[in-house]
């Protein structure tokens, strides 16, 4: 039997889709019956739903991931939401659906998410790396957004980008983690904070206490981020 709050994420994309065009919002492992270009008639895969009961009965042994510290809670959350998303129960709407539940459970937990400041380009980075097996991008994305001391940064930066009209959702942002040296072109800075592009187009925000010296956009950077 499926537990109830595997129902629930069912419950949440049906309740956000059932009104959207074709299967938008459906289950896969619901017994429906599509049709194939050659005429014949064929039902979906049922095996969806022994996985997504598998992954919402480890979640309910896990105590539903109640009373860990934020970082642990980010980690676990990130495992979960890389497992719905591998496991990908709907024809469509599978993304905004997930991030509906998790928000849910976290706000449940007295966390909130803030995929606001998530980028379209990094969470399709991160899911896609998620489903091979590697979810550590995934965990410094729910690292970040449960962060209001990082989320602050992000959301002033972002703000800056659109009012020069870049299109900050087709590419990588992010803060700059901790203890790791950083080399980049400096673009621009607002209060005490400031962005750079790094070689892998990446758009990063870092704080302007640890560079050492003013810089003009364009200019090339070197700091260890504090």
């Amino acid at each position: 039997m499926i537990p109830n709050i595997s129902r629930r994420f069912i419950h949440i994309s049906f309740g956000m889709f059932t009104n959207g065009p074709g299967n938008t919002g459906r289950s896969r492992w619901q017994s429906l019956i599509t049709s194939k270009g050659d005429g014949h008639q064929v039902h979906t895969s049922r095996v969806d739903r022994s996985g997504i009961g598998r992954v919402f009965g480890e979640l309910a042994k896990e105590h539903f991931l109640e009373g860990l510290p934020r970082r642990d809670f980010a980690r676990k959350l990130a495992a979960l939401f890389s497992k719905i998303n591998r496991i990908h129960p709907f024809r469509e709407g599978n993304g905004r659906a997930q991030r509906q539940f998790v928000r849910q459970l976290a706000e449940s937990l007295s966390y909130k998410l803030h995929f606001e400041v998530v980028s379209k380009e990094r969470l399709v980075q991160a899911s896609i790396l998620s489903t091979n097996g590697d979810i550590a991008m995934m965990v410094r994305l729910m690292d970040e957004i449960t962060d209001p001391e990082r989320i602050e940064p992000l959301v002033k930066v972002i703000r800056h980008l659109e009012r020069g009209q870049f299109n900050w959702n087709d590419v990588y942002v992010a803060t700059t983690t901790p203890g790791r040296s950083y080399a980049g072109t400096f673009a621009g800075s607002d209060g005490a904070n400031f962005f750079f592009r790094e070689e892998e187009k990446r758009v990063l925000v870092g704080t302007l206490k640890n560079l050492t010296q003013p810089v003009e956009s364009g200019e090339k950077i070197a700091f260890t981020a504090s």
